[in-house]
Formats: C-alpha cells, structure tokens, sequence
C-alpha cells in the first residue's frame, strides 16, 4: 500500500526528472511512496526506462498524444495506488525533492491542498 504518490508530467524533461530523482533523498525510494511519470511528447525513452527499472516505485506511462498539464494530471490520479492519502504534483525541473515530508501534522480529510516553499540556493 502506497501512502504518498508523486506525480510529474514530462514534456521530453528526461534529464531533468532523471538528475532530480538521483539529486533526491533516499525516502523516494521507501515502498510507501510511489513516483508517477507521464510523458506527453516521447513515445519510448531509455533513460525512463532506466529509472522503472531501477526502482519498484517509478512507473512510467507515455501518452499516445499531447494533453495539456491538467489532463496529465488527472491521467496519473486515476493510475495511482487506489490507497494513497497524498498526491503530490511535482514540475520536472526541481532540482531535487525535498528532504522529508511532514505530513503526519495534516489531515487529508482536512486538507484538500498544501504546498511546499519553493526556495532559492539561499533558503529564500
């Protein structure tokens, strides 16, 4: 049962969701949490390939056409383990996933939506 789903729409960003998930924290890799990648432009990529492979909690989907960022969204909720409290959309070009996620002190029955701080090189 996966608790947290992570859900980044790809427009041909392969290097930046791969560098991102190797610059990320170990906790990605927890079989609580799931990462969900849909790629609206490549029909195949070895580099995503690589990273399913590599890892039981990275899937990939490819999309036979282009849709827009809400569609994609909603296309990885309805992949997502039927199970999970949080999902959590991410844009491909962070440098990293922050180092743990507080959930524990938010209800989602409470909280429909949270947002992390976004934050320069400088903690601004």
């Amino acid at each position: 049962m996966k608790e947290i789903t992570i859900s980044i729409v790809s427009h041909n960003n392969e290097s930046l969701i791969e560098e991102m998930l190797k610059e990320s924290s170990h906790i990605y890799m927890d079989n609580k949490i799931e990462i969900l990648i849909r790629e609206n432009k490549l029909k195949s990529s070895k580099v995503f390939r690589e990273l399913e492979n590599s890892n039981s909690n990275i899937k990939v989907f490819f999309n036979k056409k282009e849709f827009g960022f809400g569609r994609n969204q909603n296309l990885n909720f309805k992949r997502k383990d039927p199970h999970t409290k949080w999902f959590i959309v991410c844009n491909p070009d962070l440098k990293k996933l922050p180092d743990k996620l507080e959930l524990g002190k938010y209800n989602p029955k409470k909280h429909n939506v949270i947002s992390g701080n976004i934050l320069n090189e400088k903690g601004l």
